[in-house]
């Protein structure tokens, strides 16, 4: 194909160059190996979807749309923004190839444009669930996540609560924006941490969750408390609990009450959760630590703005 200081080595053949955008004709080898965008998602779940099925079968403009995709061009680097999915198809024999695909691609001036071209295209084609975009984010960030509740990406309303204080039903349309790909960005080291400690879904809830997020951040000596609320060894003695069996307990509660196991309820235990991790840094000497009664909810807000403050994203209204 011709070069010039815009289309310098792709593969394939050039059909149309524009000043914003320029179209090719590629193998289907050739696709396969271009570069998927750096957010793309679970794209083997994905394959399993029902349209996918029907898609063996096309004839007419269905055929004909299947061999045209969508890339980006950012820095002389060719990269997929839709066909995944279609790639890993043909890769395995499960959708017939065509006998070439005709590429759209965008040239794109920074990493921002290509994402936003990427976040429209799946909106349209994909109806990309947050689960999806956080799992996007993991791949961005480089984060390879083992645990059973991170492992899946749905931890968007522990991000809200984490950063904002707020279970998302509470938000204002002036706070409808929330980026939860740049929330992952900001607890990429604290998400490794919690993961480290094989959380379990059943304890580590959106609010508990939430919490670990704000601990680890501001107090990473707290882990222990985390390591300890995963692993369910809490105390008692003489009638009372720890910090850590007192969060138990309140776990339990909200478990067996629908209403309290989700929104207001989740932002309840964040809240409860706080206040048993600043008692346990106490120690056992301390008169607060071993507690008669459920431990009562700390005072979010000044915590919310210390962590803003912290990583920087103060006046960040995407967070």
């Amino acid at each position: 194909m011709t070069k010039n200081n815009k289309t310098q080595s792709f593969p394939g053949k050039i059909l149309i160059e524009g000043d914003r955008t320029v179209t090719l004709q590629l193998t289907i080898n050739d696709w396969i190996n271009v570069p998927s965008h750096p957010r793309q998602r679970d794209t083997q779940r994905h394959s399993k979807a029902a349209h996918w099925r029907d898609a063996k079968n096309a004839k007419g403009a269905l055929k004909i749309h299947l061999a045209n995709v969508i890339g980006a061009i950012l820095d002389g680097v060719l990269y997929k923004v839709d066909g995944h999915t279609r790639s890993y198809l043909w890769v395995n024999g499960l959708l017939k190839k065509p006998s070439h695909v005709i590429v759209t691609a965008y040239f794109v001036k920074d990493k921002n444009e290509l994402n936003a071209l990427y976040g429209v295209m799946d909106l349209t084609t994909a109806a990309e669930r947050p689960s999806d975009q956080i799992c996007g984010a993991y791949k961005e960030y480089g984060l390879s996540l083992k645990s059973k509740r991170l492992s899946g990406g749905n931890i968007g309303e522990a991000l809200h609560l984490a950063l904002r204080g707020q279970p998302k039903a509470r938000r204002s349309k002036k706070q409808q924006t929330f980026d939860l790909y740049e929330a992952v960005g900001v607890f990429t080291k604290e998400l490794t941490i919690i993961d480290n400690l094989n959380v379990n879904p059943k304890v580590f809830s959106s609010g508990i969750l939430a919490a670990a997020l704000l601990m680890q951040a501001l107090h990473p000596e707290t882990l222990e408390f985390f390591r300890l609320l995963a692993e369910r060894k809490g105390e008692k003695r003489n009638g009372r609990t720890d910090p850590v069996e007192s969060v138990l307990d309140v776990i339990d509660e909200h478990r067996y009450s629908r209403q309290n196991y989700s929104g207001v309820g989740q932002l309840d235990l964040l809240a409860r959760c706080v206040h048993a991790v600043y008692i346990w840094l106490e120690g056992p000497e301390s008169s607060r630590f071993w507690l008669k009664n459920k431990v009562y909810a700390y005072e979010l807000r000044p915590l919310i703005f210390e962590l803003r403050k912290m990583k920087n994203i103060e006046d960040n209204p995407r967070l």
